[in-house]
């Protein structure tokens, strides 16, 4: 999925990810690639949906992939959101 501007959240809805292990990657235009492997350990039982977001100020991306990391399951993703650098978060104190 590719940005025409360069962001720096990224964030989707995941259902069954206890199963259907995924990798999202992160890349810069540069052509950078920064993985990220999303693991949930709590069971969502059948159609259970949990929420994915990463918040990567420092070196803002233009594109997202996204890959199966394992062979089973048939997990997806939805309501993908995204936030451009001067959107996202101040640090905490």
């Amino acid at each position: 999925m590719n940005f025409s501007n360069v962001q720096a959240t990224f964030g989707f809805r995941a259902a069954d990810i206890e199963i259907a292990k995924l990798r999202i990657s992160l890349i810069t235009e540069s052509g950078n690639k920064t993985h990220f492997d999303l693991n949930n350990r709590l069971p969502q039982w059948s159609g259970g949906m949990a929420f994915f977001r990463v918040i990567y100020k420092n070196f803002p991306f233009s594109a997202v992939e996204f890959s199966r990391v394992s062979k089973v399951g048939d997990g997806f993703g939805d309501d993908l959101t995204k936030g451009r650098l001067e959107r996202a978060l101040p640090e905490p104190p």
